[in-house]
């Protein structure tokens, strides 16, 4: 059996998962990114992607992240659009590899892989009292090959002489008053230093790199389109909305200057008037929506009317 086709190259002793230890290439990477800011600027970014959705790509990694959709298989997505795309998971022939794929049944924070769950940085529609359940899942894919490349209707395999592959990490919380999912998806792309004759020294294959950072890109972007082309729930949407136009009449509101306050006006006595009944409310102070009830059909499009309904759709 040829190097080509299933050599180890180091590769089953030194490929590690993402909580496993770090390579001699990441640890020059981790060293590079705090000599240079790496990790506050990339703390900024994780920030500004939490707020929006769309695509962020740093070098080697690239992230999408999609604030609400309707219900859908994320991972029969991935599996979808990775095989389009060329690529194979190499997680089975790597027993070191840990492939994951468990669920929670809570809502975790915005980090929900690194310990510990209870951190305060929440995903973006998470809201004061919500339930649901979380989803996390990790697999290991690189670019396969052929044996005989002329023979296209045979299926694909891994190639180890690369020595590189993409990790996937994958989050995505369902919310049970609104019945939409929220997910981030991340690709990393990593790779094996190898000796370099010519040069005398230890370095990447930039080749096999680049390939894989192409071909990451492309299936970042049509993760994003396949994500949002499920649509939410029209409840969902609509108390969304409406709660995005409260956070931006608050932030217009505090941005502006208090006007002056004359000294008789400061010196009147408040007028006194009972407080609201007290009532849950979200951090924007919209009550808490509550899931539809009774045999009383809601206005949702003919769609799942809550987030158990899309858990048991899902098998969740």
């Amino acid at each position: 059996m040829s190097d080509g086709d299933y050599g180890d190259h180091g590769f089953g002793s030194d490929l590690q998962s993402p909580s496993g230890d770090m390579s001699h290439g990441d640890r020059q990477g981790q060293d590079r990114d705090h000599q240079h800011g790496g990790s506050e600027n990339a703390t900024a970014s994780a920030t500004d992607l939490r707020n929006r959705t769309g695509i962020l790509s740093e070098d080697r990694k690239i992230e999408i992240h999609v604030q609400s959709h309707g219900a859908c298989d994320v991972k029969q997505l991935f599996f979808r659009e990775a095989e389009r795309l060329g690529m194979v998971a190499i997680h089975v022939q790597r027993p070191n590899l840990v492939p994951e794929d468990r669920r929670e049944k809570k809502i975790l924070d915005w980090d929900a892989f690194s310990p510990p769950d209870d951190e305060r940085t929440m995903p973006f529609g998470h809201y004061k009292g919500a339930t649901g359940w979380t989803r996390l899942w990790k697999e290991y894919w690189h670019l396969g090959k052929r044996r005989e490349p002329w023979k296209f209707w045979t299926p694909l395999e891994p190639d180890f002489s690369q020595r590189t592959w993409i990790d996937i990490l994958c989050v995505t919380w369902c919310y049970n008053e609104l019945g939409d999912l929220e997910t981030k998806f991340s690709l990393e792309v990593r790779s094996l230093y190898a000796w370099d004759v010519a040069l005398g020294k230890w370095v990447h294959d930039e080749f096999h790199c680049e390939r894989h950072k192409q071909v990451a890109k492309k299936l970042a972007k049509a993760m994003l389109d396949s994500i949002a082309a499920h649509k939410p729930l029209v409840y969902a949407t609509r108390v969304r909305e409406q709660w995005r136009s409260e956070r931006l009449a608050a932030s217009v509101a505090a941005s502006r200057s208090v006007e002056p306050v004359s000294a008789a006006t400061a010196a009147a006595p408040a007028a006194q008037t009972p407080p609201p009944a007290a009532k849950p409310t979200t951090t924007t102070g919209t009550p808490v929506p509550k899931p539809c009830a009774g045999s009383a059909p809601c206005d949702l499009g003919g769609q799942p009317a809550s987030g158990a309904d899309i858990s048991r759709l899902l098998g969740c």
